[in-house]
């Protein structure tokens, strides 16, 4: 009877093993698979150079995607502090205290945006007061770039040789996007070895590439005036999984079977594990409006464009990765006197 029970026990162990794999090659059984890391890439970029007055502005060519990341690359010809902003609300950081170079008569400073809102932007830098002759901008956006923290080490020197170095740093990340950015007095050449030219303009050089070692990096470039300052800047890539849950969302107002006239203010609240990228709602299953890509979600509807009777709404959120969820309908009654 134990030899009986050994066997039996022995055999359903195996058929245990065998069942459990069968059920997971045809997707019955959850299983989880290892963080893997994103590639960086560079999206667009854009430069800008003004010649008076307190603010920069330029606007990126295409709509950004959120979740990725802003980079600028700022150079001024005085010693005035700066500030960033852009039209999407994104919450910029500076890399590293700025840069005072040719003989501390200009400055230069690198500033990101992380896990940025979806949606056409315009970058914004304002001076603490009016430039007296320069001031340019190059703006940058990358994909593939950790959304919570990205800057993972940074480095800036300034020079008067042909060869431009910014120092080294040693990453802490395997997989790294290094960003290098140089201006001269002069004209900067060249990018180093190794980099990726983004942006030339008004004599200046913005440059990445992407490693997959950690280990000591600098950037590097060539130039022919009389001084220079160069900046590097590592940020880590996402090694978060992609990511599959989609965001939850429900239409708070009107209530259901209520009775609406005229102006209506449909709103919705929505939440996701990483961050909602907007909201569109409907009328009778068609779009209503334009997406609401910033909280509170709500749509300005004008019931009369309807014909009275009943009539839903719903709405559909949307997340950073693209995950969808309409929320359940709501049944309202239209009542419009002519």
């Amino acid at each position: 009877m134990a030899r009986f029970r050994d066997r039996f026990g022995r055999s359903a162990k195996a058929l245990g093993i065998l069942l459990t794999l069968a059920l997971a090659a045809v997707g019955l059984v959850a299983t989880s698979s290892p963080a893997v890391a994103a590639t960086p890439a560079h999206v667009q970029s854009r430069a800008k150079e003004v010649t008076t007055g307190t603010v920069n502005s330029l606007a990126f060519s295409a709509a950004n995607t959120g979740g990725n990341l802003i980079v600028v690359y700022l150079i001024w010809n005085t010693s005035a502090s700066v500030t960033m902003s852009d039209t999407r609300g994104n919450a910029y950081a500076a890399v590293a205290p700025v840069t005072r170079w040719n003989n501390n008569s200009s400055s230069s400073q690198v500033f990101y945006a992380k896990n940025i809102g979806a949606g056409a932007n315009t970058v914004r830098a304002t001076f603490s007061a009016a430039i007296t002759a320069w001031a340019d901008m190059y703006i940058h956006e990358y994909s593939g770039l950790d959304k919570a923290n990205p800057l993972d080490v940074s480095s800036a020197a300034v020079g008067t040789t042909s060869a431009m170095n910014s120092g080294t740093a040693t990453t802490t990340n395997a997989s790294d996007l290094i960003f290098g950015a140089g201006a001269s007095a002069g004209t900067v050449t060249a990018v180093g070895a190794g980099f990726i030219c983004r942006r030339s303009n008004f004599g200046n050089r913005t440059e990445d590439k992407v490693v997959s070692t950690a280990g000591p990096y600098n950037a590097t470039a060539a130039q022919n005036g009389a001084s220079w300052v160069m900046h590097m800047a590592a940020s880590k890539s996402d090694s978060t999984p992609a990511d599959t849950t989609p965001p939850t969302v429900a239409v708070t107002s009107p209530a259901n079977l209520a009775t609406v006239n005229d102006i209506v203010t449909v709103s919705a609240d929505a939440a996701d594990n990483d961050r909602v990228a907007g909201v569109q709602f409907f009328v009778d299953g068609t779009a209503s409006g334009s997406e609401d890509t910033a909280s509170p979600y709500a749509l300005t509807w004008d019931s009369r464009t309807v014909g009275n009777g009943a009539h839903t709404l719903t709405a559909r959120a949307r997340d950073a990765s693209g995950n969808t969820t309409t929320s359940a309908v709501v049944n309202v009654h239209v009542t419009n006197t002519n």
